[in-house]
């Protein structure tokens, strides 16, 4: 056998099969993990709002994934702080993550493309809205109170019901 080349399950330079450590000399440590498909969540808004947050367990930032149908109008214009015609004032900025299909957001006079491969911010105080385009359009959304303890809004819970209020 030539030097540097090890034949399957040798090491280098040996002809003894190397051994893996016994199974009873590896530290078990219990995985702190929740993994859910989307379709598994409870959602509202007709499935439009998943709670993912509550699903998963996070307590430090809010994260829902919201479903929009094609060309849907429904996500509703909003703000989270400023904004006395929202019922939402959390002080809560917003990051966006397309996961699929293509969307406009709306903040004042301007628009950007949202699809996936991009993220987006949106200030507590900036109105915003969403409009899906000729495809359902899914995103991961973000918020969480700057300089702030996040506090989870009720509507993210877990069997918080269809519509906001109905908790």
């Amino acid at each position: 056998m030539a030097r540097g080349r090890a034949r399957p399950g040798l090491a280098a330079g040996h002809e003894r099969p190397l051994r893996a450590a016994p199974a009873e000399a590896a530290l078990v440590v219990p995985a702190d993990v929740t993994v859910k498909s989307f379709d598994e969540m409870d959602s509202g808004l007709g499935g439009m709002y998943v709670r993912v947050r509550a699903e998963l367990g996070v307590s430090s930032f809010g994260m829902q994934v919201i479903r929009l149908p094609a060309d849907s109008t429904a996500y509703p214009e909003h703000a989270h702080s400023d904004a006395p015609d929202t019922a939402l004032q959390n002080g809560h900025e917003e990051v966006y993550v397309p996961l699929s299909g293509k969307a406009t957001l709306i903040a004042g006079d301007h628009t950007w493309d949202l699809h996936p491969g991009v993220a987006a911010r949106v200030a507590p105080q900036q109105l915003r809205k969403i409009v899906a385009g000729p495809t359902p359009f899914e995103m991961l959304a973000l918020g969480g109170a700057p300089g702030r303890v996040y506090e989870p809004v009720p509507f993210s819970e877990v069997g918080a019901g269809d519509a906001p209020g109905q908790q």
